[in-house]
This record gives C-alpha cells, structure tokens and sequence, in this order.
C-alpha cells in the first residue's frame, strides 16, 4: 500500500484507496508514508482527504498525536483529521 501511495503515477483511486488502507495499519511506516505525502499539497486533494482520515484512524487507535503535524500537512489533510478527531471526540 505505501508504494502505491507514493506512486504519483497510480491511478488517483488506487492511491486513494492506499491511503484509506493505511489508516487500519499498526505498522510504523504507514503513519510515516501518510505523513510524508500529507505535506504535498500539490497532490489530489481527494488522497489528501483520505490521508488525513487515516491518519486519525490510526491516531485514535494508538493515542499517537503530535500538534507539530498540524504545521507540517498540507491544509487539506489538516482539514480531514481535525474534522476526523472532532468526530470521535467532540
């Protein structure tokens, strides 16, 4: 799935789904290959979307947040996992 996300070259659905995918990971390198695409705000906005969705999945499942983050991702992602946390805890 991480290659498929960084895969510019991947169809938009395919990349999306990866993202979605990478939300239900423990795996470590999935928040980081959601991370270092997340600050890419040239990219699709609904992958965009989708990774900061997923990286509140795995944020609300582990506890692991960090506000530095928040600087970093493009306004998209921001958007999704704020909106994703307030969600889960309003």
């Amino acid at each position: 799935m991480i290659q498929i996300l960084r895969d510019r070259s991947a169809r938009v659905d395919e990349r999306d789904d990866a993202a979605i995918d990478l939300g239900g990971s423990d795996d470590g390198g999935a928040l980081a290959a959601l991370l270092e695409i997340g600050v890419q705000s040239d990219d699709d906005d609904m992958v965009l979307g989708s990774i900061g969705e997923s990286m509140a999945q795995i944020a609300i499942r582990t506890g692991k947040f960090e506000s530095s983050w928040l600087a970093r991702l493009s306004p998209q992602v921001v958007d999704e996992l704020v909106a994703s946390l307030r969600a889960v805890r309003p």
